[in-house]
């Protein structure tokens, strides 16, 4: 494995256009996270169902698409573009000293926004891995760790959805059925609890 970088390749710039996109489609995610959720707990029964909230919540994420498809659109491109022109040596490089970050961090991470940048630098290892050969992925990762990281940052993932919801519902004061709130807090409690423990096993 390569295990200096070389300070001449802008590593960070490459990834940035893939940031770009997930912060470009930010308001488009809110509208969608509040959706699913709420079609989730009334397919299991949790909640009651409300057509009139889904009609309009529909609305909305059709107006928040038809704003940004575009612009994400070219983002995308740009991104392609930078990640591609990267010698695969370097990258592997640049791998190994995600994986090295990350275990150096996740001891001590404390806040939400802690929980949620280290969620972004899994996804960015899981991105730059699969530009590797897998003679090369070999050298950085095991493919059993890679995939149990990845099933953490979809945990942490899943668990930031969340909290991104019951954030607005306690700001914009979204008509949402009964018991909605308390169930999703509930569910909120327990992958946080579950992406803590499987955190400690693969990061500490």
């Amino acid at each position: 494995m390569a295990n200096a970088l070389d300070k001449r390749v802008k590593y960070d710039k490459a990834f940035a256009p893939y940031r770009a996109v997930f912060k470009a489609a930010g308001p488009i995610r809110e509208e969608q996270l509040l959706h699913e959720e709420l079609k989730a707990l009334i397919k299991t029964g949790q909640v009651k169902s409300h057509a009139a909230i889904i009609n309009r919540l529909n609305q909305q994420f059709g107006k928040q698409i038809a704003g940004y498809i575009d612009n994400i659109s070219q983002r995308a491109e740009k991104a392609e573009k930078s990640l591609h022109a990267l010698p695969e040596m370097e990258v592997a490089g640049y791998c190994g000293s995600l994986l090295k970050k990350l275990h150096k961090r996740w001891p001590k991470l404390q806040t939400k926004k802690d929980y949620h940048e280290v969620r972004k630098e899994l996804k960015q290892l899981q991105y730059c891995v699969q530009l590797l050969s897998k003679s090369e992925r070999k050298d950085v990762i095991s493919a059993k760790k890679l995939l149990r990281l990845d099933e953490l940052q979809e945990t942490i993932g899943k668990w930031h959805d969340n909290v991104l919801i019951l954030v607005r519902l306690s700001q914009d004061k979204e008509i949402v059925p009964d018991g909605f709130t308390a169930t999703l807090k509930l569910e909120t409690r327990a992958l946080y609890n579950e992406f803590l423990k499987t955190g400690n096993k693969l990061l500490k």
